[in-house]
């Protein structure tokens, strides 16, 4: 069974966010997922983001991707752990306040861009489209390749190329597999992946 995953939404620091997820997990020798989306490359920013940040003129507007378990556990044990404070005693970093939403991520995609005139850097790139993992569908895929003989042994810099191959398309799929294969082509010097959407 396909794991369920969570964008949630926090406020509050940084550090003092990242803190509380790994102590937890490490509390809890789990070895969920999450990912901060700024270091995935998935798009976040909402006008309501905006606003906050305005506000308070700092950032501090966290959306984070998380395995449900993780999350659900998470959530339970900051609930409990408020329940036995009395108001003065309640910690100002751990508490549900700080959770501004939790949303089930449906799937998730993003486009990409790629174009080179080695042949064999476009083979490389048609061969890493053409194996992907299962589930993740490839649309509106626009591959051209173009093969000048006329042009045989032109330098790379001049404005005719013997080869030429350029694509585009989206590439969309479960949360995890999109993770993975947009760093996989972000790391290719010859494609450009643009950011995560989450479908939620």
């Amino acid at each position: 069974m396909e794991k369920k995953y969570y964008e949630v939404v926090f406020e509050g620091h940084y550090n003092a966010i990242f803190g509380l997820l790994k102590g937890f997990l490490l509390g809890k020798n789990q070895n969920w997922k999450f990912y901060f989306s700024k270091h995935i490359g998935a798009k976040t920013e909402t006008l309501a983001d905006k606003i906050m940040d305005w506000a308070v003129l700092s950032n501090k507007v966290h959306h984070v991707v998380m395995e449900a378990d993780f999350f659900n556990e998470f959530k339970k044990a900051i609930t409990a752990f408020n329940k036995t404070k009395t108001r003065g005693e309640q910690s100002k970093f751990v508490h549900t306040k700080y959770i501004k939403s939790a949303k089930t991520i449906k799937k998730a995609s993003f486009d990409f861009k790629a174009k080179t005139y080695g042949r064999p850097y476009g083979e490389e790139i048609k061969a890493m489209l053409k194996k992907l993992p299962a589930g993740v569908k490839l649309q509106n895929y626009k591959p051209k390749e173009e093969i000048h003989k006329s042009a045989k042994g032109v330098e790379l810099y001049a404005p005719d190329h013997e080869y030429a191959f350029e694509a585009s398309g989206t590439l969309s799929g479960s949360v995890m597999e999109i993770i993975s294969l947009r760093k996989k082509l972000d790391d290719h010097p010859l494609v450009e992946a643009g950011k995560i959407t989450l479908s939620l």
